[in-house]
């Protein structure tokens, strides 16, 4: 089953491994047990078991979706990112489960970080976002939005609009429920970046009531204090 992946989510591969064994030896067990365990093996760096198992969804008769996924995977921790994309690509347009093409657009998205290649990277996080719906997204917003505030590092002249563009995917997570501390003080530091001190104020100040043990918010208030000053000129 896909949510023993995840445990994918919080890198647990070996106990994701050892569970989805458990699940394939039993009577019956169906393809998207082996698809699952052959995703997980290979997160934990077992490819040759991983291609094992690959090969056992193929003469199970398993769908194209599956073992482009799995076969996907497998080259793209083989570090044959071309390859791996190229057959993303084609997963995106064979799978129907939101789980699995959730996982398929992070994983082709961060293929495409390894290749140095962003501005794909970005491409495939957006046709996520548009693509899966809302509560399976959040992963591809929340990296989306780290992508964008990467960019103005690289690309300052065009700053405000990565920020505008980063400020929007944050507060969407936030308005839909699906935002972390993580989320907001992100959305806090973009606000900062341009101009909205109120609003980062605001965001920040939430965030303290909420959690008046984790220094962080502080931390993050002083700042935006100093900015405060300094652009009221008050601080030079």
């Amino acid at each position: 089953t896909i949510c023993s992946i995840f445990k994918y989510y919080d890198k647990d591969y070996a106990n994701a491994v050892l569970e989805l064994q458990a699940a394939v030896r039993l009577q019956g067990a169906g393809t998207e047990s082996y698809r699952s365990l052959a995703i997980a093996l290979a997160n934990d760096g077992k490819l040759e078991e991983a291609q094992q198992e690959l090969d056992t969804l193929q003469k199970k008769g398993a769908s194209s979706g599956d073992c482009n996924l799995v076969a996907a995977e497998i080259l793209s921790l083989q570090k044959n990112y071309d390859q791996a994309l190229a057959l993303y690509t084609k997963v995106f347009n064979e799978v129907e489960d939101p789980q699995l093409l959730s996982h398929a657009y992070l994983s082709a998205a961060n293929a495409a970080l390894n290749q140095d290649d962003m501005e794909k990277a970005v491409r495939i996080l957006k046709q996520g976002c548009q693509n899966l719906p809302e509560g399976q997204a959040v992963l591809q917003k929340e990296m989306l939005a780290d992508l964008m505030m990467q960019q103005v590092a690289s690309d300052k002249e065009n700053a405000e609009e990565y920020y505008a563009e980063a400020q929007q995917l944050l507060e969407e997570l936030v308005d839909s429920g699906y935002d972390t501390i993580a989320t907001r003080l992100n959305l806090a530091t973009v606000l900062q970046a341009l101009d909205q001190y109120s609003e980062a104020e605001k965001v920040l100040k939430d965030l303290q009531e909420q959690y008046p043990s984790d220094y962080r918010f502080d931390m993050q208030m002083a700042y935006l204090l100093i900015d405060q000053l300094r652009t009221s000129g008050w601080l030079k």
